[in-house]
């Protein structure tokens, strides 16, 4: 069961890694537009 665990596993890690650059470079540039809304107010 471990085995199958650990191999199930690999690929949901590789994953996450991966989203996670996307999902911060998202919440960097929508950060950076909300700034600059609320700038032009």
């Amino acid at each position: 069961m471990a085995g199958c665990s650990a191999w199930l596993g690999y690929p949901v890690w590789y994953i996450v890694a991966r989203w996670r650059k996307r999902l911060l470079w998202l919440a960097d540039t929508t950060a950076e537009v909300i700034c600059r809304g609320e700038a032009r107010r």
